[in-house]
């Protein structure tokens, strides 16, 4: 009981800990104190607009890390435009930049995808020619074209994988934020260009990409989730799913320490037995990285008793729900992760979902996007 009565502290308590959480993207490297790193941006009018090395160096600044940036970037450019004219290739190669930052259209057709891969390559082989670290600044098409995000986003990564490249993927944040909160702010007035509120969270994410500490330099780790669900007919209804941070294993564990943040709603539909759909949505990233929303199917991993009597008796038989109580997954495609379902009374379930935190690999994305 003592259980219960936490979760449902927690339910309760949406207090300044209930945000929209973010924290490092996973690609870049640690900084180190005192040194000066040296960007180079080179794009078009989404990197001028509110003059975005200006807002990443002071981004940069308040996080205790110094950069210097130089920015080459003219109207309608793509990379291959400023290859072409030869500039670039004489700034790189003087050795003075540590990261070459590129950025063009958003790229969602064949074109846009085969200078993002190809032209890429022409920038990728000059930067380790040079000691220089190729990003690309993942961008986003405008709300015109908003039904070609997903295709920024494939094409961006696909570019910086085929290179070797670190994505910076603002793009992608920046779809997470519109899809959770339906708040367009980012954009600016002519609904392509951002506003200086997108530019800064555009200079956030390509900072946090290109510098992390040690201890954040982290992937795959575990995670769960938990709350308190809703029972109606054969559906758990979980308003707020709650994710904490900031505790330790151990001897150095302080509940004071702990944060208990708004992850998000869950629904699970039990269409049989032992088989049920589960549907989530979260307005929380990790690195950057956004949790999103998806669908998918899970099954019982260990059969019980309330089991057992459910089968027994029939599915659209029973009334007493206490046959949802039990360990679940996701099949064979998601062994790994989990879910426990506590059923309390007629009423009320604990849900805690045992899983990972998001990554940018595209390998770990299990999940079915949210449109």
């Amino acid at each position: 009981m003592k259980l219960f009565l936490l979760i449902l502290a927690l339910s309760g308590t949406a207090t300044a800990n209930d945000h929209t959480h973010s924290l490092l993207e996973l690609t870049g490297n640690k900084a180190t104190k005192g040194e000066t790193y040296q960007l180079l941006f080179v794009g078009n009018s989404l990197t001028y607009s509110n003059n975005l090395p200006k807002l990443v160096k002071k981004n940069a600044r308040d996080k205790g890390i110094h950069v210097e940036t130089k920015m080459l970037a003219k109207p309608n450019y793509a990379i291959v435009d400023h290859w072409a004219e030869g500039h670039v290739q004489n700034l790189i190669k003087s050795k003075q930049y540590d990261y070459v930052i590129i950025q063009q259209g958003p790229s969602s057709q064949a074109d846009g995808y085969n200078m993002l891969i190809n032209g890429g390559k022409l920038y990728s082989d000059l930067c380790i020619a040079n000691d220089a670290k190729l990003v690309y600044f993942m961008v986003w098409p405008s709300r015109r074209f908003y039904h070609t995000f997903d295709g920024v986003i494939a094409n961006y990564t696909a570019g910086a994988e085929a290179n070797d490249a670190i994505l910076s993927p603002v793009g992608k944040v920046w779809k997470a934020h519109f899809d959770a909160t339906n708040d367009f702010s980012y954009y600016g007035s002519d609904q392509f260009h951002p506003s200086l509120k997108g530019s800064k969270v555009a200079a956030d994410v390509i900072v946090d990409t290109l510098f992390q500490t040690a201890e954040e330099q982290v992937n795959y780790h575990q995670s769960w989730l938990i709350g308190v669900g809703n029972i109606k007919e054969n559906t758990i209804r979980v308003e707020e799913m709650f994710i904490t941070e900031k505790g330790v294993f151990g001897e150095n564990f302080n509940p004071d320490n702990i944060n208990n943040i708004h992850w998000g709603s869950l629904d699970i539909d039990f269409t049989a037995c032992h088989q049920a759909d589960i549907r989530f949505i979260s307005n929380v990233t990790y690195y950057h990285v956004p949790f999103g929303a998806g669908s998918y199917s899970i099954e019982r991993l260990a059969m019980n008793k309330a089991g057992m009597k459910c089968e027994e008796g029939g599915f659209f038989n029973q009334t007493d729900k206490s046959f949802f109580s039990g360990t679940f997954f996701g099949g064979p495609q998601k062994n790994g992760e989990g879910f426990n379902i506590d059923y309390l009374n007629e009423q009320q379930a604990i849900i805690t979902w045992f899983t990972y935190l998001p990554s940018n690999q595209t390998e770990t994305d299990g999940y079915t996007t949210k449109k």
